[in-house]
C-alpha cells in the first residue's frame, strides 16, 4: 500500500459501490415490467451477492496462498471484480453458476493484476484494467454460457430466448 492510500476509505468506497450495485443490477434486470419482475429482481440480487462473495473469497485465498497473508487491496478489488462479473448475467443464471462466475472472476482478477502490473509493468494505480476489464469480459462469456432459456424469456424477450440461452 502506498502512503497516500487509506485502507479504511478504500473499504468504505468499496462498500458504497457494493450497495449501489444492488440497485444497478436489480433495476436493469426487470426493465420490461412484467408480472414476474419480483422474481427476476430477487434472482438478480441473489446472484449478485453469491458472485461477489465468491469472487472476494477466491481472491483472498489466492492472495494468502501466493503472498503469505491477506491484503485488503485484493479483498476490495475482488469484491469489485465479482460485482463487475455479475452484471451481465445476474438475471438469467442460477446462483450456482453465479458461484462459478465469481470464483473464476476472482482468480482472473488476481492473475491479471499480477501479469499486467508486475510482469508487464503497466502503470495502473487503481488496478482498473484487472478489476473491470478482465472480470467484465469473463462476465460476458459466463452470461452466454450459463443463461437459462426460461430465465432469459422472463427477463427479456421470449421470442429469442432459444437463440440466446446458454450452451
Amino acid at each position: 500500500t502506498m502512503a497516500q492510500q487509506s485502507p479504511v476509505l478504500q473499504t468504505l468506497g468499496t462498500l458504497i459501490l457494493w450497495f449501489g450495485w444492488f440497485g444497478f443490477n436489480s433495476g436493469s434486470s426487470a426493465s420490461n415490467f412484467q408480472s414476474s419482475a419480483t422474481g427476476i429482481t430477487s434472482r438478480a440480487l441473489v446472484v449478485t451477492v453469491v458472485t461477489t462473495v465468491s469472487s472476494c473469497l477466491s481472491t483472498s485465498f489466492l492472495a494468502r496462498w501466493r503472498e503469505g497473508g491477506h491484503n485488503l487491496n485484493h479483498v476490495n478489488n475482488g469484491i469489485i471484480a465479482g460485482l463487475v462479473a455479475s452484471s451481465a448475467g445476474c438475471a438469467t443464471m442460477t446462483p450456482g453458476f453465479g458461484l462459478v462466475t465469481g470464483v473464476v472472476a476472482g482468480v482472473l482478477y488476481y492473475l491479471g493484476h499480477h501479469l499486467l502490473l508486475h510482469r508487464a509493468r503497466i502503470d495502473d494505480v487503481v488496478s482498473s484494467a484487472p478489476v473491470h476489464g478482465i472480470p467484465g469480459l469473463w462476465g460476458l462469456v459466463a452470461a452466454g454460457l450459463f443463461t437459462r432459456e426460461d430465465y432469459y424469456a422472463q427477463s427479456f424477450f421470449p421470442s429469442r430466448a432459444g437463440r440466446c440461452c446458454g450452451v
